[in-house]
């Protein structure tokens, strides 16, 4: 083996060794532990092992059993991928979605606003306005139909006339042919005359007679054609009568279909106009009974009491003083304390219940309502609902107290209308005993408990709110301040039950009457309005809501008759014009049936200039008298001829004259009715914007609901979209993440699987070996004729710290190549062994293993130190220079 090779396989060696994990470089590891029997020793020193008892080799990994892994995670990530793929479908589809419903929303909300403007604009004024267009729409039309049946009648009539005056040209202008060619023959037969007088013309006089045979024959055929022409010009008339006649029916039917769309639309109007009369009574009676009610919550809104329990705190003389057995007291306790020891008449109750009773008075506040100050009133003649209000308050003032004072439910006070007659009737005797009570006192007619409190300015009282002051005076003093009376007051008001308050008069002082008691049957309940006013208000809600959809169903059928009328009138519009322009067609049969008697008077002409022209042939053969007779004759005949010839030319110019007057006149017609369908066209167009803008006036609330119930559709379906999007999204950076982790993941597996692929194509040239820790070693394979091997500078590898050697062991190859463990006396013959003795030295070159030496020759940084490293690296694995690593 070649020098070349043993540094390659050495270099390779290190290599791979390093891509297993095992440095190639040991002595860069340091360890400072210390160790037992399963340490690793310093790593300066070789590694020292001991032949394994049995005779197994320890495994070494394999690319094979790599293999697997490997398949198995590219399997593993060709799944992710594919669900990778699938999640991106399903992101891109859930965007689709997302841009999609955010497309339709813009849309729809567009025609939201479409739909608003229109509601906005369907007022009352407007839907009148547009009926007001829609009638004045139909009478035009009106109009404009009977001109238009006038119209199609006088053009049905000139046409005829057109078509006779037609038929009497073309008869003058035949006459006036015939004419001409009877004066031509007749001044023919002049000349053929004068000839035969003279002996000459012979030849011309023959010409004459061929050419009216000529003509014979022609106006034979001019007869067959204008009797082919005539029988044409009967079926064409007849398919023209049927044609009108079917346009004339179409135009009734037509015009039948507009009278029932018309009276359905008017029957349709009439139908809203009804039902909206019932339906602005609803509403009517709707907005009463809301305005009742709200009108009874503004009464009967909540009055907040804030009834504060304060807390006096007693020092220790003053507890000692009320004889207490505590320093902190509230009204209720002070209460308790008056009722035990009011007796000893030392004022010491009347002390701590006026102490307290200050503070309850400062602490009691109330938030009214804040409709109470617009509320006027008359103190003087307060109605039974008043009465039962300021009642109502007095009696919750009482409940606010005792639930402070920790009273039983049972004591709670109510207003009651027993009591309320009864102190209605207590307060008119007070007024019409006319004495003030602070001198004549209370009036005794019955047992039941009775207070009464002077009303300070009461003549300055006109609204509710300065009432319910003057009530919230009156209970503070009755509760609070009741020290004159002994609290005589108090304790009626703390007995609770039945409750009412009125107010005297007398003399021109004002006083509340409360009065105590009722038989617990009569309680107000001052909501009891409130929720018959909420019955009556559901109940007309009902009504006009049922009134309402009647409407807007009634709207929406005169909406959809505007539109049947607006389609009827363009179809019945559509009909009378192909009625006009089939009438409009001319007539044939009169100007065949022309032609045709023209061709029979034509062939008798030409059959009498054939007479004429045979008489003058024979001419040539008579005497010179009878020449002479004859020319005159023909003379005589031409001077007829050509009278005839000028009333024939006379006559076709009046002919044609009065044609042309005629058509004139159906010019004049058609233009007229031209204009008319071109009003028509307008009124029909008219017709359709007024039916349409009126449809959508009818039905804006449904359009509206409509459009926003579209809007929040689609709003919930593009938020339910955004979601999907987005746990797409997240699926997909989940799923992106995964495949990038198995990715990584089989990257390092087939990391491995190369590394270890690569090792065993280098274990083919060199002895790879696990030791019992797990170390990885290769030993190059030795040449058997290689005896030559450089020395071992041993003062060079011997390091000042333990090193192998000392241990007296190394490592050495058997008979079988393995990896050995031997003592270094047995191997002392044979150190040279592991000196990679085919590595020789160049000229140039300095084979050393001293660390110092090769930190010396080593520089720092650079590819050529990476190089020399890897060299020295397997040099120094070939003599078992490598780390032993720990078994975890």
């Amino acid at each position: 083996m070649s020098k070349n090779t043993i540094k390659t396989l050495t270099t390779s060696t290190a290599i791979a060794l390093a891509s297993v994990g095992v440095p190639a470089f040991a002595q860069e590891a340091t360890t400072t532990t210390a160790v037992d029997a399963t340490t690793v020793t310093a790593v300066n020193e070789p590694a020292l092992v001991s032949k394994p008892v049995a005779d197994t080799k320890p495994e070494v990994k394999k690319s094979s059993d790599v293999k697997p892994a490997l398949d198995a995670q590219a399997s593993t990530v060709k799944q992710v991928e594919a669900e990778s793929q699938t999640a991106k479908a399903e992101a891109t589809s859930a965007n689709k979605a997302v841009t999609t419903t955010e497309t339709a929303l813009t849309s729809a909300k567009e025609d939201l606003k479409s739909a608003e403007a229109v509601k906005a604009n369907a007022t009352e004024e407007n839907i009148t306005a547009t009926k007001a267009k829609q009638d004045a729409n139909v009478k035009a039309q009106e109009a404009n139909q009977k001109a238009t049946e006038a119209s199609t009648e006088a053009i049905k009539a000139q046409t005829e006339t057109v078509a006779t005056e037609t038929a009497n040209v073309a008869s003058a202008t035949s006459k006036k042919a015939e004419a001409d060619k009877t004066v031509t023959a007749k001044e023919a037969n002049v000349k053929s005359a004068e000839d035969a007088l003279n002996g000459s013309g012979l030849s011309e006089a023959k010409a004459s007679l061929a050419q009216a045979e000529k003509d014979i024959e022609q106006a034979n055929a001019n007869i067959s054609s204008a009797t082919t022409a005539v029988e044409t010009a009967k079926k064409a008339d007849s398919n023209r009568a049927e044609a009108i006649k079917q346009a004339t029916n179409n135009v009734n039917v037509k015009n039948d279909a507009l009278k029932l769309a018309k009276e359905m639309m008017d029957a349709d109007q009439n139908k809203v106009d009804s039902i909206q009369e019932k339906a602005d009574a609803t509403a009517s009676k709707e907005k009463e009974a809301q305005t009742a009610l709200d009108a009874e919550k503004a009464l009967s809104g909540e009055t907040i009491i804030h009834m504060g329990n304060p807390v006096h705190h007693l020092t220790d003389e003053e507890k000692a003083y009320y004889g207490l057995d505590k320093n902190d007291i509230t009204f209720s306790d002070a209460k308790s304390y008056y009722v035990r020891n009011r007796y000893k008449r030392d004022g010491k109750a009347d002390e701590l219940m006026l102490t307290m009773g200050a503070k309850m008075h400062k602490a009691l506040t109330v938030d009214f309502n804040k409709n109470d100050d617009k509320r006027s009133i008359n103190i003087d003649n307060l109605t039974d609902k008043e009465i039962a209000e300021i009642s109502d308050f007095y009696a919750k003032l009482v409940n606010a107290l005792q639930e402070k004072m920790g009273y039983s439910e049972k004591y709670r006070a109510y207003a009651a209308q027993d009591t309320l007659e009864h102190s209605k009737q207590k307060a008119k005797a007070y007024e019409a005993r006319g004495t003030d009570p602070v001198v004549a006192g209370h009036i005794n007619r019955n047992t039941d408990p009775e207070n009464m409190a002077f009303i300070y300015k009461s003549d300055q009282i006109s609204t509710m709110l300065d009432l319910k002051y003057a009530v919230l005076d009156a209970f503070k003093e009755y509760s609070f301040l009741d020290d004159e009376s002994n609290w005589g007051h108090a304790a009626n008001n703390l007995n609770g039950g039945g409750v009412a308050m009125t107010v005297a008069n007398i003399n021109g002082k004002r006083w509340f009457v409360n009065s105590f008691g009722s038989d617990g049957k009569h309680k107000i309940n001052l909501n009891q309005d409130l929720a018959q006013l909420e019955a009556k208000l559901a109940e007309a809600q009902k009504q006009n809501s049922q009134a309402q959809t009647a409407l807007t169903n009634a709207k929406a059928e005169l909406a959809e008759a505007s539109r049947k009328y607006a389609s009827a009138l363009d179809a019945k519009t559509d009909a009378e014009k192909e009625l006009a322009n089939k009438s409009a067609s001319p007539l044939q049969t009169e100007v065949a049936e022309k032609n045709l008697q023209l061709a029979n008077l034509a062939l008798k002409n030409a059959q009498e200039r054939k007479a004429t022209a045979e008489e003058a042939v024979k001419n040539f053969s008579r005497s010179q008298a009878e020449k002479e007779t004859a020319l005159e004759t023909a003379k005589a005949e031409l001077a007829t001829t050509k009278t005839a010839q000028k009333d024939a030319e006379t006559a076709l110019t009046t002919a044609q004259a009065k044609l042309q007057a005629e058509e004139n006149k159906l010019k004049a017609l058609q233009a007229e009715q031209a204009k008319l369908h071109e009003e028509k066209d307008k009124l029909v167009s008219d017709a359709k914007t007024i039916a349409t803008e009126l449809s959508a006036y009818l039905n804006a609330d449904k359009n509206l609901a409509d459009a926003q119930a579209k809007v929040a559709d689609l709003e919930a379906k593009l938020t339910q979209a955004k979601s999907t999007a987005k746990l797409a999204q997240d699926k997909l950076d989940t799923v992106t993440d995964k495949l990038q982790a198995e990715q990584a993941k089989l990257a390092e597996i087939q990391e491995e699987f190369d590394k270890l692929v690569d090792l065993e194509n280098k274990a083919k040239d060199n002895v790879v070996a696990t030791l019992p820790d797990g170390t990885i070693v290769a030993v190059p394979r030795v040449d058997s004729d290689s005896n030559t091997l450089p020395k071992e500078n041993t003062e060079e590898t011997v390091d000042k710290s333990k090193t192998a050697s000392q241990s007296g062991k190394d490592v050495a190859l058997d008979e079988k190549e393995e990896v050995v463990a031997k003592d270094k006396e047995q191997t002392k013959d044979k150190q040279q062994t592991y000196s990679a003795p085919a590595v020789k030295a160049g000229a140039d070159e300095k084979v050393t293993y001293s660390r110092v030496e090769r930190a010396k020759s080593l520089p720092d940084t650079g590819e050529s130190s990476s190089v020399a490293m890897l060299v020295l690296g397997a040099i120094l694995g070939a003599f078992g220079l490598v780390t032993v690593r720990r078994k975890n």
